[in-house]
């Protein structure tokens, strides 16, 4: 989720277990950050590249829990306040909640891996440095970001 996002919906549900990603075209999550995403009731399944230079915010997930596999290239991961180098073979698993996390291409080349989510609804990420609330819940068509301090009343509009 993200400034710019034209995410969509992983794919329409069928009564198929079969998915594929033939014919299906990756979108771009945020700039530079492209999605080819295939999913199922209760997983997401993502190849994901990060153009030179490119990165998400840091963020957490409160209720989702990400596992992710290196492709190709280079990168850092920002895990809570410690970086990490990463490389093609490396493997990384989220649990929900703290620390939060981030993934940063300060390379000269593509970043590429497999992500893969467990699709809890609705989702909640957090973004505690630029103070955001990010909720995502495909099945009532929400997804949107917005900054703690614009919280309204729980009656405001309702008079």
């Amino acid at each position: 989720m993200g400034r710019g996002s034209t995410a969509s919906p992983p794919e329409q549900r069928t009564a198929s277990p079969f998915r594929t990603w033939n014919g299906r075209e990756p979108f771009e999550f945020v700039d530079g950050v492209h999605l080819h995403a295939i999913g199922g009731e209760q997983a997401l399944l993502c190849r994901v590249q990060y153009e030179p230079g490119k990165q998400v915010p840091w963020h957490k997930h409160d209720d989702t829990e990400q596992l992710m596999f290196i492709l190709e290239g280079e990168g850092i991961l920002r895990l809570g306040e410690e970086e990490h180098p990463l490389r093609a073979g490396d493997y990384l698993a989220f649990s929900p909640g703290p620390p939060g996390h981030q993934i940063v291409n300060r390379s000269d080349a593509p970043l590429r891996y497999l992500a893969i989510s467990t699709m809890q609804e609705p989702e909640v990420a957090v973004y505690p440095e630029s103070k955001k609330v990010g909720v995502l819940a495909r099945g009532h068509g929400i997804m949107s970001v917005h900054r703690r301090d614009d919280a309204v009343d729980y009656y405001e509009g309702e008079e």
